[in-house]
């Protein structure tokens, strides 16, 4: 990004690429039995590995600023400053950590080479590509800056946007907690008593349920209503300038103000069937926080694909419904061992997982599954938040 005059905000981005990429590479190297067996006492991780990923960005800086794009160095790295750096710190950590780590598998080297690659191209070279073809040539800093100085009307707005949601409603706000818990009851008694099939969850099946489906209905709250968030208000686009990711953010917002109210809910209805609240609570804000940048994510890209594609509209309301079967109904551990694979590899269903682990079973997640979550939540957020903004001086147009 070389239009930041400040180096650190690109050697930060830079590392948490690095980062990110090596946390891909231990989720696969643990979780996924290819190559030879590890022992019982293999570390794939330890503060000297993120202690030589912060050396080599910072070596990588330096080295490359004795390179000018001209030089024939600089041209065979790439034509952006950043992804130069990037490789080269990449090509810096692989060595030192051969070198210095011997124990670290190669295998698990190769993912983190591979992983560095894949979330670099999504984060640093296809950015990059779309803001050459922007109308605007604002920084992602500079539009964060903006929304952040526009938060006042983020605050206005939504508190319009719930009271006007059930203004005119006999129950009101009421409304938010009877939908989960009445469609909770009905498939509960459904799969229960008229199929009669059980699982293997060690709690029961309506809280289980319920659990499942007001976490996730964060994420489809957010992507179901983004498919038509830009074409409901393109009236007041056409006529007012304002941030338009504002209108994301507003679904967003909508999204964690009813899960407070349904998770409430959860906790009453969980204590009369005998699942009691637990110390682990104080981890909900973390797949909670992960759960939102997914969203927010996913919902930029789908507000901008359903301006260009209208019966990208259609597709999501499948895709959403499938993935609410696949991620709430089931569990890990009551899952076929075939399957495991998949449902992990779904951030949806992991994060899901997360908040399972503390509210019913009171412990603390696996940290190895929320590893892929992690970075596929933070690369969703930023690449859909680029996208949306390099697009957005588009949308009249598209309407």
């Amino acid at each position: 990004m070389t239009e930041v005059r400040s180096p650190w905000p690109l050697i930060l981005m830079n590392f948490a690429i690095l980062v990110g990429g090596m946390l891909i590479a231990v989720w696969i190297r643990l979780r996924i039995a290819i190559g030879m067996p590890l022992g019982e006492d293999y570390r794939a991780q330890n503060p000297e590995l993120y202690i030589i990923l912060a050396v080599s960005i910072l070596l990588a800086y330096g080295f490359t600023l004795l390179f000018t794009p001209q030089s024939l160095i600089g041209r065979l790295l790439a034509p952006w400053r950043q992804f130069r750096i990037l490789i080269m710190a990449l090509l810096l950590s692989t060595l030192l950590v051969l070198v210095l780590l011997p124990d670290i598998s190669q295998l698990q080297i190769i993912y983190y080479v591979i992983g560095v690659i894949l979330v670099g191209g999504v984060v640093v070279v296809l950015p990059a590509r779309m803001r050459a073809t922007a109308y605007t040539r604002s920084t992602t800093l500079q539009d964060m800056r903006e929304i952040y100085d526009k938060r006042f009307l983020v605050a206005i707005w939504l508190r319009y946007t719930i009271q006007s949601r059930y203004n005119q409603t006999i129950l009101g706000i009421l409304w938010i907690v009877l939908l989960p818990l009445s469609m909770s009851f009905v498939m509960a008694f459904a799969f229960t008593q008229l199929l009669g099939r059980t699982q293997n969850i060690g709690v029961p099946f309506v809280v289980f349920l319920l659990s499942g489906q007001i976490f996730f209905s964060v994420f489809s709250h957010v992507v179901m209503n983004s498919k038509s968030a830009i074409l409901g208000t393109i009236g007041i686009i056409k006529q007012v300038y304002f941030p338009r990711e504002v209108i994301i953010i507003l679904i967003a917002g909508e999204a964690l103000v009813d899960f407070t109210f349904t998770f409430v809910a959860f906790i009453v209805i969980s204590l009369f069937f005998g699942v009691w609240p637990n110390i682990y609570y104080i981890l909900l804000p973390i797949p909670l926080l992960l759960m939102l940048c997914l969203s927010l994510g996913v919902g930029f890209i789908v507000s901008w694909l359903s301006m260009i594609i209208r019966d990208m509209q259609q597709l999501i309301g499948v895709l959403m419904q499938l993935l609410f079967y696949v991620t709430v109904l089931f569990s890990s551990q009551s899952v076929d061992p075939r399957y495991e694979f998949l449902m992990s590899v779904n951030p949806v269903s992991a994060l899901v997982e997360a908040f399972r682990d503390i509210t019913l079973y009171g412990r603390v997640p696996d940290p190895v599954r929320l590893y892929l979550p992690t970075v596929i939540s933070l690369v969703v957020l930023y690449f859909g938040y680029v996208l949306f903004k390099v697009n957005e001086d588009r949308f009249v147009d598209y309407s």
